[in-house]
């Protein structure tokens, strides 16, 4: 729903910026939620130029009016808390007031809510509850993370993170239309090696689960702008073990992350710990299953260290038991190299003076990993 929205607004713009001569331009319309046509109140409009920013709000109809928009190429974004945002371009070499308002629809965020509770109904206090999209049919879930090209949380902090509070409740905002199951990481678990602090678990120990359960997630489609409650999540009743082991190679100044991952939902870690002295690590409150045990190298602030990167998986069995004395053995982490050159005359002028490359993993395996390099061109 929101990509139509987007290409509709797009084209009623691009066919105003061709159907008149003015050489001044106001632009005129109203801002109404996509599901309802309820007038959107306070939302902001930007128009981007290549020399100025234009800002305008909408009043308590959903009403806006643009400055005057001098000929040139504009950007507009527009913009509200708990909404979809949309960005479209603006061709504005001839564009006059209408002798209707635009109409632009905005895809209003949804929200999930619930409980996360122990076996005996008791509230689970250190968790994180997120929405995770399903891509393919056969595929692992994706998370939605904060801060890139998914969203996991919706803030760091505070009401609305995900975060399971004191009583076991979790509420997750500004989801964008989509079909999602509902998953908690507890205990010692979160997203990812080098996403945060090690967590002591409580009595029900460390894990992962979705609502209802993780063989059978019910998926909600989202179109735009529900509020779906009381998606609530309960451990069931299960054996805990310990699995201990250490990191060959550590030293008193080289730590590693350690984590356990579920080998058929990569992104997700159940636990998550830091070496000790000489390398150890221990995981409480494991139940039985086969994992992925992941370590790399960590550098100031519990970051993963990729001045020098060091990394190592194995498969790991917990049955009936404790499982001691994990041997896991490191390696250097490979270099990749590439070229970027300009081909003919043209591309010299053309092509920008920099470019940014992304490495994006085709497979998370538990690492918070997707660096940003600036690559400078030279003009010869």
């Amino acid at each position: 729903m929101s990509f139509s929205c987007g290409i509709r607004a797009n084209a009623v713009l691009l066919l105003i910026a061709l159907s008149s001569t003015t050489p001044a331009a106001v632009l005129e319309g109203r801002i109404v939620q996509d599901n309802s046509g309820a007038p959107v109140d306070s939302a902001t409009i930007r128009f981007i130029g290549p020399t100025t920013v234009l800002e305008v709000v909408t009043d308590t109809e959903g009403r806006f009016h643009s400055p005057e928009l001098s000929p040139g190429t504009y950007q507009v974004r527009i913009s509200k808390m708990g909404y979809l945002s949309l960005s479209m371009p603006l061709e504005r070499s001839a564009v006059t007031r209408l002798d209707r308002p635009l109409v632009l629809h905005l895809v209003r965020l949804a929200t999930i809510s619930g409980h996360v509770t122990a076996p005996q109904g008791q509230p689970i206090r250190i968790g994180r509850a997120f929405a995770l999209a399903r891509r393919s049919v056969d595929g692992p879930l994706d998370p939605l993370f904060l801060g890139d090209r998914r969203r996991f949380f919706a803030t760091p902090t505070g009401e609305g993170s995900g975060f399971v509070d004191s009583n076991g409740r979790y509420r997750i905002v500004d989801l964008p239309p989509g079909e999602y199951a509902v998953g908690v990481v507890y205990g010692q678990g979160q997203r990812g090696l080098g996403g945060g602090m090690a967590a002591t678990p409580g009595a029900e120990g460390s894990g992962f689960l979705i609502h209802p359960n993780v063989a059978h997630p019910q998926f909600f489609k989202i179109a735009g702008g529900e509020e779906l409650s009381n998606v609530n999540i309960r451990l069931a009743p299960q054996p805990l073990f310990t699995l201990s082991g250490r990191v060959e190679g550590s030293s008193q100044n080289t730590g590693f992350w350690v984590a356990l991952s579920v080998p058929n939902q990569p992104d997700i870690s159940i636990a998550v710990t830091s070496t000790q002295s000489e390398g150890r690590f221990s995981f409480v409150g494991i139940p039985a299953g086969t994992y992925d045990l992941l370590a790399a190298k960590s550098s100031t602030g519990r970051l993963i260290d990729m001045d020098h990167p060091l990394f190592a998986r194995r498969t790991v069995e917990v049955r009936d038991q404790n499982v001691e004395g994990i041997s896991v053995v490191p390696q250097e982490g490979r270099a990749a190299r590439l070229m970027f050159q300009r081909v003919g005359p043209e591309a010299r002028l053309a092509c920008p003076s920099e470019v940014q490359l992304v490495l994006t993993p085709i497979e998370e395996w538990g690492g918070w990993f997707e660096p940003h390099i600036m690559i400078a061109l030279p003009r010869d």
